[in-house]
């Protein structure tokens, strides 16, 4: 064998990875024999089982918080579990081992696992992915601090930061020099058209956990963004918008539902209307493929994120056709019930575009998932009102089941790479003892009374008013944890 893809804990277990399909793909068309080796499936799927729920919650604590130390018991079962799937991968004696560290909260097993497994093989360890930063809130970062650590300790032998369609053949030929191998430069990024289709032969697709029978896999119709939100580093370091043909999107969702039977689709792109030709595009063969098929409309369905766009850009003709195509949930960054504040957030939207796209979603059946933002620099109580404010109107949607989620997550936590993080001045924002505004530890200069401690009782009356008003919520109480936590440990230092 020589290569093994390794997928780690901790990811959701919604739907199979993109990253490890796409490596497989790429391995696949260079000639290089591979397998994939899914261990966080198995974690969620087999550990429970093997060594009891409190075991399980407690290891699954431990994944995504550094404060976290194991028992005696549950370290003991942990470290069975590495040994097990560490030995599988010796057994297949591979002369790369290819790991996805997808995001943050997989970097403590990352580092468990490749500690042990360096001691156990001499074939090259290499790691790729968002997780390769110490931040829980950062995408990119041009200084990929946890893969530095791990190269530095002789865990790994490589990384790569940024795409891989172009960095990995290039390394796996021995080319060490390539921009993005061990180095703080981005590999050269690809073109939409030129990435391959995903191989999911490896993944068993049922297993995961996506609420429907014949799972959901994911697809990509784009990177980068079209918009430049002030609190998201997206577009600084993804490399500007590149968005995928309709017809070869469609094609590629079709070829899925020929080979694996699954219906269900999840888009990992920042937005799927981006581009609104390729969107328009994607929708119309959907419709054209079910009619010359003798197919129901949205025999097959597609999530993902969505930006609200003005009513003479997206017209109800639009919404009718995504609405057959196969929309089904759409996840909007609202952020604020606040023109003021979104317009400084660079949203690109108001309140009366909002109030149309929400009501075509209703018309057309098409569901929605708001992602909002608590606790901006210069939110006044006054626009924190209107955040409360369109709760209260969106209530009807809810009733009818348009609107069937809200996260309000942690607070603006102030990321690394972000317009917000790159301009504190134009912000007005200063930081705590000297240093740059940065994570919670700011200030507005003109809004003295958002202190950390007002940011965290406003996330939670947002929340106490949206269950009072019946909004369902995914990991609201883990993230209020998670904020009371931090809390805590600020008080604790200072």
């Amino acid at each position: 064998m020589d290569a093994v893809i390794v997928n780690i804990p901790r990811m959701a277990p919604s739907r199979p990875s993109a990253g490890t399909a796409l490596i497989k793909s790429l391995l696949n068309n260079n000639h290089v024999s591979n397998q994939l080796v899914d261990i966080n499936i198995d974690f969620f799927n087999r550990f429970a089982v093997q060594y009891g729920a409190e075991q399980f919650q407690e290891l699954d604590r431990y994944f995504y918080n550094d404060n976290v130390v194991l028992s005696a018991t549950t370290n003991q079962s942990y470290q069975q579990l590495l040994t097990e799937w560490i030995q599988r991968i010796i057994a297949l004696d591979p002369k790369w081992v290819l790991i996805s560290i997808f995001t943050w909260q997989c970097q403590n097993f990352a580092r468990d696992f490749v500690k042990q497994l360096r001691t156990e093989t001499k074939a090259k360890i290499v790691i790729g992915g968002q997780g390769m930063i110490k931040s829980e809130n950062t995408s990119f970062n041009e200084n990929p601090y946890f893969a530095k650590e791990l190269l530095a300790s002789g865990a790994i032998d490589y990384y790569i930061q940024g795409e891989a369609e172009k960095a990995l053949p290039e390394l796996l030929r021995g080319n060490v020099t390539f921009p993005g191998i061990n180095s703080d430069t981005f590999a050269e990024r690809s073109e939409m058209n030129e990435v391959p289709v995903y191989d999911f032969s490896d993944h068993d697709i049922t297993a995961y956990h996506s609420g429907y029978s014949d799972g959901q896999l994911p697809l990509e119709s784009s990177r980068g963004c079209v918009r430049s939100c002030s609190f998201c580093d997206w577009p600084v370091y993804a490399g500007g918008f590149r968005s995928k043909p309709g017809d070869q999107l469609f094609e590629e969702c079709v070829g899925y539902y020929h080979q694996h039977g699954t219906t269900n689709y999840y888009f990992n792109d920042s937005l799927i209307n981006g581009d609104l030709k390729d969107f328009r595009q994607f929708n119309r063969r959907l419709v054209e493929y079910y009619e010359q098929h003798n197919l129901p409309d949205r025999t097959l369905k597609y999530s993902g994120m969505y930006i609200v766009r003005k009513p003479n850009q997206w017209q109800e003709a639009d919404w009718a056709l995504i609405s057959r195509g196969g929309a089904d949930t759409l996840l909007i960054g609202v952020e604020t019930g606040s023109d003021r504040v979104r317009k400084e957030m660079a949203k690109g939207f108001n309140s009366a575009d909002l109030d149309f796209t929400v009501q075509m979603a209703s018309r057309y059946k098409i569901k929605l998932y708001f992602l909002m933002i608590v606790g901006w620099p210069s939110e006044t109580r006054a626009d924190f009102e209107e955040t409360l404010d369109l709760l209260r109107r969106y209530q009807r949607y809810v009733a009818d089941g348009t609107l069937m989620g809200i996260n309000f997550g942690t607070s603006l936590t102030i990321g690394e790479g972000t317009p917000v993080y790159l301009n504190p001045e134009k912000f007005d924002l200063v930081g705590v003892d000297g240093k740059r505004p940065n994570d919670v530890f700011w200030m507005h200069q003109h809004n003295p009374e958002l202190t950390y401690k007002e940011r965290v009782l406003r996330r939670i009356e947002a929340q106490e008013l949206a269950i009072s008003l019946g909004y369902t919520f995914w990991k609201g109480d883990d993230q209020l944890t998670f904020i009371r936590n931090k809390y805590e440990r600020i008080l604790l230092e200072h």
